[in-house]
């Protein structure tokens, strides 16, 4: 951005919108075309039902995986990549694991794709919040400064 933080502000700002315009796209036909989908994987019966119910739960949370994956590359680039470590890792072990756990215990299957849809929603909001936080704090002197 030309050391110009509105631009990378912006750029963020529109990545964020059109991952959430486009997780929500795929949703629609993910879930309107989840038995045509799976078919392509597999002709088994208890397969395609797996495959039907993923798809019909978890691409909801695309947008904001995707949210993830751009603030955790914006802090990369930030030279903010041990946060960025975290923030992944964190995703998996600290809330996937146990969300899936208690999932599976409660809702058996459907509840391990609840667990990752909700840590797919966690994850992406965590990381769009401390990327904000993040820019906030240490790069709202140049906008004054412009």
């Amino acid at each position: 951005g030309a050391k110009r933080i509105d631009r990378v502000k912006e750029s963020i700002k529109s990545g964020n919108i059109f991952c959430l315009i486009w997780g929500l796209v795929m949703f629609i036909i993910l879930s309107l075309f989840a038995e045509h989908v799976a078919r392509l994987f597999s002709k088994n019966p208890d397969v395609i039902k797996v495959i039907v119910m993923f798809l019909r739960i978890v691409p909801i949370a695309y947008g904001f995986q995707s949210i993830l994956t751009i603030s955790t590359a914006a802090l990369n680039v930030l030279n903010r990549a041990v946060v960025s470590s975290f923030i992944i890792l964190g995703q998996m072990l600290i809330f996937y694991i146990p969300l899936a756990l208690l999932g599976s215990h409660l809702f058996h299957l459907p509840g391990v794709f609840y667990a990752l849809t909700a840590v797919y929603f966690i994850g992406g909001l965590f990381s769009w919040f401390y990327l904000n936080i993040h820019l906030k704090h240490n790069f709202n002197f140049q906008e004054t400064q412009n």
